[in-house]
Order: structure tokens, then sequence, then C-alpha cells
């Protein structure tokens, strides 16, 4: 399927292969700033939604044995706290989000069904359709933000699609209305 702007030159070619997903989400801004966070897993994927976490201010620990030279040094720099232990159900003490990250599918769905069970929200990295969060493919220019999503069906496709909308940006890039906005305001 194919989706024309005619007011733009976005093309959106959405693949014919995309499942039919059982969940859909919402696309919302959540202010994470101070937000309890427990990343489980410290590989490529626990890096990756850790690092997120951080970047928008929320107060995340990673449990993990092992954890990536970057969250090592994340740690190193007080930017996150690092539990170097294997997974106990006691860790979700204090959570808001949950993300299961760790290579053991097993594992993840223990997590996810734990942390559900206290009514915890779950990232639960290996089965998309038992999350009830998922990290958009974000991209950002200036004061704006663009999330994408396939309701975790075809990841590799939002961030595609992610990618394509920086360079058009970069390439068309639109001027903003925030000094109007704030002088306009009542």
């Amino acid at each position: 399927m194919t989706t024309v702007d005619r007011h733009s030159s976005l093309i959106v070619v959405v693949p014919a292969e995309v499942p039919a997903m059982r969940r859909r989400f919402v696309t919302l801004a959540v202010a994470a700033s101070e937000l309890p966070c427990l990343v489980v897993g410290g590989g490529t994927i626990g890096t990756r939604k850790a690092v997120t976490l951080v970047a928008q201010g929320a107060d995340v620990r990673v449990v993990s044995p092992t954890i990536s030279p970057r969250l090592a040094a994340m740690a190193h720099a007080g930017h996150l706290r690092w539990i170097a232990e294997p997974y106990r159900s006691d860790h979700l003490d204090g959570a808001r989000l949950v993300v299961a990250a760790t290579s053991d599918r097993d594992l993840n769905g223990r997590i996810a069904s734990e942390a559900r069970a206290r009514g915890l929200l779950v990232c639960q990295s290996s089965r998309a359709k038992d999350s009830q969060v998922i990290f958009p493919a974000l991209c950002s220019e200036g004061l704006a933000t663009v999330a994408v999503h396939t309701g975790g069906a075809v990841p590799r496709f939002a961030k595609r699609l992610r990618d394509h909308l920086i360079e058009l940006l970069r390439r068309h890039p639109l001027e903003t209305e925030q000094t109007s906005y704030r002088q306009s305001r009542p």
C-alpha cells in the first residue's frame, strides 16, 4: 500500500507483509523526568532502551550480571545505577516502567508477568505483542519530535521511515512558529 501526501514530497510505502497485531498502541509523550525505570538486561537492546530513558531524564536502574561498555560508562558517570546480579522479583520494587531485555525469552516473559501483576507498565523486548509499552523510532528536529512505530510488528521499517523523515527535514527545513506563537498567546 502506498500513501501519498499531495501537499508534500513525502511518499510512505507500507510493506504488505505487516502482520496483524493483537494490540493497538496509542502514541503518547510521557514526562520521563525522574520516572523510576528498571531495565533488565545489559546487552544491545537493554543498552538502547536504557540510553533512551536516561536521555529523557528517567531514573534508570539496570539489572544484569554484565553490561555493555556504554552502560558501564554511564553507570560510572552516575547517569544510571547498575545492579550486577541476576534478576529477582524484588528488583521490581519502586519501578513504574519495566523493560525486559535479556537474551532469555522465558526470563523476559517471567519479568513481564511479574511486573504486570504489580500493575507496572512493561516493554518485553522479545515479544512486542505481549508488551504494554513500545519504544518508537524518534525523529527530532528543533522543537518537534516525530514518533514512528508499527505497533512492534516491523521495527526495521519504522527505523527506515524515521531515517527518511530525518533526511527530508534536513533537506527541507521548516521554520518554527515558536516566536509568533508565544507572542500571540493571551
